[in-house]
């Protein structure tokens, strides 16, 4: 019997010890973790983590900002890794290695890993990260509607808000997720930790994004009080602008309203929903003279345009002073296009990067045709790193200065007038 049992036991044990090492995508993961750690670069990496990536207990893009951030602090790199434990829990594979790092020594990180093989937690050591304390909510103004008076600045919307209850200039930017304010401005000179992390935007990647505790911020009785909020550079836009610009106003504190742009009187007015169709009945200059279907993506409504004979989904974005499209399409398009030469994007990192730039013969939206509007050919790969609807480009100034345009974001619709 007791040969028996050390004869099941021999069977048993390798058994179990060859179940419980990682399937060869898991090893991948792994590898492009430690890879991202010594390289200190994540673009590599975006690939594997899942939309609901979770960090320091933090989800979606911040998680990514602070990804980054634990990456670019810990300033070490991985000499050897040990697989410690592999376990299920229903859809979920959480595996645990341990990381020896040639100045920290071993350090135990848990990957937790959903059935499509993406990364939807990682938990690495606490290195005294500085993080967000998370959104609260945005208080919606008690008006119908409020109506700003605005300047435009290198086909920018400029609008005054007040912030720390002192009156600022701010970009009304629609394609930015949240508000963010000026790092030259707004810091907490007393917290040593510093974000060291970048963050991605249609025009660059923003560097010396960092974190301020915001006391107040009030546009028009649209509200945020005691709450974090992200900071970073805005220094090349103050150079073209020629102004001091605080910060961007961001989806989140838009989102609750129906905006229409007048260019033409330099308006901007957030209308209450539900009061859109009565604010349009007194204002008998806005006549209605189409009216599309939009759908939202994160917080980028995207309408269906047509060049040449084929359909296109673009963001609709104020904050995007030209056309831009995804630089793959240009061969596609060279025939709709005039004026081709190359010109410079700057974005927000303050670097010049080379595009081609032309005028599109014709867009058409809806039944609404515009003519010789200015198109750059940019890489927009970061903005379709999701599973959501592909966007082949960006329209804002270029389309909503043409006439006057209201954007629904509730009721999913873009109307020109």
């Amino acid at each position: 019997m007791k040969k028996i049992i050390l004869n099941l036991l021999l069977i048993i044990v390798p058994a179990m010890n060859v179940l419980a090492q990682p399937c060869d995508e898991h090893k991948n993961i792994i590898n492009n973790v430690i890879g991202t750690i010594n390289s200190k670069n994540v673009e590599e990496l975006k690939k594997y983590l899942a939309d609901d990536f979770t960090i320091s207990e933090y989800s979606g893009n911040i998680a990514v900002l602070i990804l980054n951030q634990i990456i670019s602090q810990l300033n070490d790199e991985v000499a050897e890794s040990k697989f410690i434990d592999e376990q299920k829990n229903g859809n979920l594979t959480i595996i645990q290695y341990e990381f020896n790092y040639n100045k920290l020594g071993n350090r135990l990180t848990t990957f937790t890993i959903n059935d499509e093989n993406k990364i939807c937690r990682l938990d690495v050591m606490d290195i005294g990260v500085k993080t967000l304390s998370g959104y609260g909510e945005t208080r919606r103004s008690d008006k119908l509607f409020f109506t700003n008076k605005f300047e435009v600045v290198d086909n920018l919307i400029l609008v005054e808000a007040k912030v720390n209850d002192k009156i600022k200039y701010f970009l009304f930017d629609s394609g930015a997720p949240r508000l963010a304010l000026n790092s030259r401005y707004y810091r907490d000179e007393n917290d040593k930790r510093r974000v060291k992390g970048t963050t991605k935007g249609v025009n660059g990647t923003a560097n010396g994004v960092d974190i301020y505790h915001l006391q107040s911020f009030n546009f028009n009785g649209i509200e945020l009080n005691d709450q974090d909020v992200m900071t970073m550079d805005f220094l090349h836009l103050e150079e073209e602008c020629g102004k001091e610009i605080h910060g961007l106003i961001g989806f989140d504190i838009m989102k609750d309203y129906d905006i229409l742009f007048d260019y033409q009187n330099s308006l901007l007015v957030l209308i209450q929903p539900q009061y859109t169709s009565e604010y349009l009945n007194h204002n008998s200059q806005y006549q209605i003279k189409d009216e599309v279907d939009i759908i939202m993506k994160k917080h980028i409504p995207i309408v269906t345009i047509n060049i040449g004979n084929c359909k296109y989904a673009f963001g609709i974005d104020s904050g995007a002073s030209r056309n831009l499209i995804a630089e793959d399409l240009f061969e596609s398009l060279k025939q709709e296009l005039i004026d081709v030469n190359e010109n410079y994007l700057v974005g927000v990192d303050n670097n010049r990067k080379n595009v081609k730039n032309s005028k599109l013969k014709n867009i058409i939206i809806g039944s609404t045709y515009f003519e010789n509007t200015i198109a750059l050919f940019s890489d927009i790969s970061h903005l379709n790193n999701d599973n959501q609807n592909k966007l082949d480009g960006l329209i804002g100034y270029e389309i909503l200065s043409y006439q006057p345009t209201l954007l629904s974001f509730k009721n999913n619709k873009m109307i020109f007038f």
